[in-house]
């Protein structure tokens, strides 16, 4: 197998009843914590003691894992050399620990390779409180005795009345910058009874610590490196519980990246907007201290000089007036100072209304049939246009899209009035109207006034003629 002595992604971890690094358990509860390895290479022996709060928890029991094979496939000779040690107060300082050590004979040249359970600790929950099972001493160690890289995985345990406990949330995982303030926030932290929580108090990892009345702290860490950020909450109760979180911390000179969008007031707010007033929508990423501030500007050139504002997800912004094309400037900025690039986005202001001209029927003609066809031109400098709409005697608006006509059948005579509605693209819209009367007369008049008095004539004349022959016989 070769002297490979150390394994990509080795974890020592401690697993608990629920498959998570956090486990809670009313007083005189008996449980179960499983010592386990993961993607381990050419294992020869390993060592660790396993630390805990003895006034929460006692450890009463520890079974090895040899003899079978055990989860991915791990196997563990059945004449694996082992010891262990349960104390639960050596020190009398209310700490105890398990203390496990294992090698494979000598006769074996190499190591175990896989993943698997090496050890299972029995443990009796006590007291209220919580307890961080820690790894103090781990290693592992191939056939010729070099250590093998691993990092290492603990678990929280919390005994009490599970109702009743708070639930702390460290946040995270942290990335920061060396010698820059980094947050790290516990506001999802809660009590399960609605009682305040009255002190948070956090451990760094750094060797400095302290207890404060807000959810969200700042801290400086002055050296590269992984810390392990411990959070303890306490209720109005004065019950606690506890919350890891992993914090790296690297030297940034990595600028951040981002983008700008803008949401105008337009059926298209992504191109178009009828108002100054507008919605700026920011994204930004720093992978190593993060975004920290950003300046916008309606100017490339005075963007430099703008004063820097806390990074926001929106916000509310004008545009400079005039109609035409506004373009935004926005620059991220990181907790270490690194400025980005200058992304920008722009937008057509449109503030005009479209032009509309009804060529036929003109204002006050005479139609001289039933079927009157609208026709008109539209005109947007802006925008564009984008739909018109037709209404006929103060009927309701027809869309008729890009057309520029609408037919109408079967109209009575007398006056009518047409309205044409022309909406531009950034939401603009301008009505104009012709009146007009439809015609059928034949004799060119409007209704059958002439046809009546024709009639009425004839009817005069015949009868006058009527009344002559009738004299005239009578005199014979």
């Amino acid at each position: 197998m070769g002297n490979q002595t150390n394994a990509a992604g080795t974890v020592l971890s401690t697993r608990l009843p629920t498959g998570t690094n956090r486990y809670t358990a009313a007083v005189g509860t008996v449980f179960s914590v499983h010592i386990e390895i993961s993607d381990i290479f050419n294992l020869y022996g390993y060592e660790f003691r396993l630390f805990y709060n003895n006034t929460v928890l006692n450890a009463l029991n520890m079974t090895p894992y040899v003899g079978t094979s055990n989860m991915s496939g791990f196997f563990f000779p059945q004449y694996m050399l082992w010891r262990y040690e349960i104390n639960n107060d050596p020190y009398g300082n209310g700490t105890g620990y398990v203390w496990f050590c294992a090698t494979l004979p000598f006769s074996y040249t190499e190591g175990q390779d896989g993943s698997g359970r090496l050890a299972t600790v029995e443990f009796n929950a006590t007291e209220f409180g919580t307890t961080i099972l820690t790894f103090d001493m781990h290693i592992l160690g191939d056939p010729q005795s070099q250590p093998i890289a691993h990092t290492v995985s603990t678990g929280i345990i919390t005994v009490g009345e599970v109702s009743r406990i708070p639930e702390a949330d460290a946040g995270g995982p942290y990335v920061g910058a060396v010698n820059v303030p980094l947050t790290l926030n516990a506001s999802g932290s809660f009590d399960p009874q609605g009682l305040p929580l009255v002190s948070f108090y956090w451990d760094f990892g750094d060797g400095t610590n302290g207890t404060f009345i807000r959810e969200f702290v700042d801290h400086t860490y002055t050296a590269v490196d992984n810390y392990t950020a411990t959070l303890t909450v306490t209720d109005a109760e004065n019950l606690t519980s506890t919350d890891l979180a992993d914090v790296r911390i690297v030297v940034d000179t990595t600028p951040p990246t981002g983008s700008l969008t803008i949401t105008g007031k337009s059926p298209d707010p992504s191109h178009f907007t009828n108002s100054t007033s507008v919605i700026l929508r920011f994204s930004f990423f720093d992978a190593e201290s993060g975004v920290d501030q950003m300046r916008v500007s309606n100017d490339n050139a005075s963007l430099i000089s703008t004063e820097w504002i806390s990074k926001a997800n929106s916000k509310s912004w004008n545009l400079t007036t005039g109609d035409g094309v506004k373009t935004v400037f926005v620059q991220y900025k990181d907790r270490t100072g690194n400025p980005s690039l200058v992304y920008t986005r722009s937008i057509i202001l449109d503030t005009t209304p479209p032009t509309v001209t009804i060529i036929s029927p003109s204002d006050g003609s005479e139609v001289r049939s039933s079927t009157v066809l609208v026709n008109w031109t539209r005109s947007d400098a802006g925008s564009d246009i984008d739909h018109s709409e037709v209404s006929l005697d103060g009927a309701s608006w027809d869309n008729v899209g890009a057309n520029e006509t609408k037919t109408y059948p079967g109209l009575s005579e007398w006056g009518h009035v047409v309205e044409v509605k022309a909406f531009d693209k950034a939401g603009n819209s301008v009505v104009v109207s012709s009146d007009f009367t439809v015609n059928l007369s034949p004799l060119g008049g409007p209704g059958y006034l002439e046809e009546a008095a024709v009639v009425a004539v004839a009817i005069v004349a015949v009868a006058g003629v009527g009344v002559y022959f009738f004299r005239f016989r009578k005199k014979k």
